[in-house]
């Protein structure tokens, strides 16, 4: 037991899997400690919200709201990644980088006054909800990738260009190749913000149902467990499509994990 807490307390260690699950254990068992037994009014007990996890399912229909809310969640990320990727890739050359900035720049901008915009230039409300959402992404997004080619180092292409490279085929493999496993963190970690947005937006355009419509309609009426139960439904979708999208780069780019202190 010293050693397991020796290990936990010690800056930059590599624990073993015990220690791992050891740690885990006590983090588990210390929340579920404090939330069962605290007597907060305002967080509901664990039974509670799993009765009203299986009422919002079994019920209420609730996994059709989920599956429409992940297929759009998917579509618009991959709409997002198109264009961003197009985008980005298009700064290398001078004439277009001022178009990617701008579009980068365009994260600071609120979409409230933006739904008005949507709506004029879409047919309905799922195109309205669709071309927000797509647009939150973006933003957010197309930021990412131009860091990674901005970061890219001279010597890098020093180096194609002794290999008798052109300039674009210096592109396609210090950029595109080179840094696809960067590419694929990037749309990782931008995809956690596009699931904590989906919500909002839904919520702003409810003809299509939605996790984000139910979620507001429960909170609307104070029923804490559903909302607790909701938050549990979504951050577990949540946490398992960013497992997803590790296991992807951890399948097809092996080598972006051999140089991590904690893997």
């Amino acid at each position: 037991m010293k050693r397991y807490l020796t290990e936990a307390f010690t800056p930059n260690k590599t624990l073993e899997q015990r220690s791992v699950l050891t740690i885990l254990i006590v983090w588990i068992g210390g929340t579920f400690l404090y939330w069962n037994f605290s007597g907060n009014s305002l967080l509901s007990k664990p039974f509670d919200i799993l009765i009203s996890a299986h009422d919002l399912i079994y019920k209420n229909g609730f996994l059709n709201d989920l599956f429409i809310s992940t297929t759009l969640c998917l579509q618009a990320m991959f709409y997002a990644i198109s264009i961003s990727l197009l985008l980005s890739l298009l700064s290398v050359i001078p004439f277009f980088r001022p178009s990617a900035s701008f579009v980068a720049k365009a994260r600071f901008l609120s979409t409230v006054g933006l739904t008005f915009v949507f709506a004029k230039f879409t047919a309905d409300t799922s195109g309205q909800k669709m071309a927000l959402l797509v647009f939150c992404i973006t933003v957010f997004l197309i930021t990412s990738f131009l860091s990674i080619i901005a970061d890219v180092k001279k010597d890098e292409f020093d180096y194609a260009r002794t290999l008798k490279m052109n300039e674009w085929e210096a592109v396609w493999h210090v950029i595109i190749a080179g840094k696809a496993d960067q590419f694929l963190e990037m749309i990782r970690q931008n995809f956690a913000i596009a699931w904590m947005m989906l919500a909002m937006v839904e919520n702003l355009c409810r003809a299509d149902g939605g996790i984000g419509v139910v979620l507001s309609d429960q909170n609307k009426h104070f029923h804490l467990d559903a909302v607790y139960a909701i938050q549990f439904i979504i951050l577990l979708m949540g946490i398992f499509l960013d497992w997803a999208l590790g296991f992807l780069k951890r399948t097809f780019f092996p080598y972006s994990v051999l140089t991590l202190e904690r893997k």
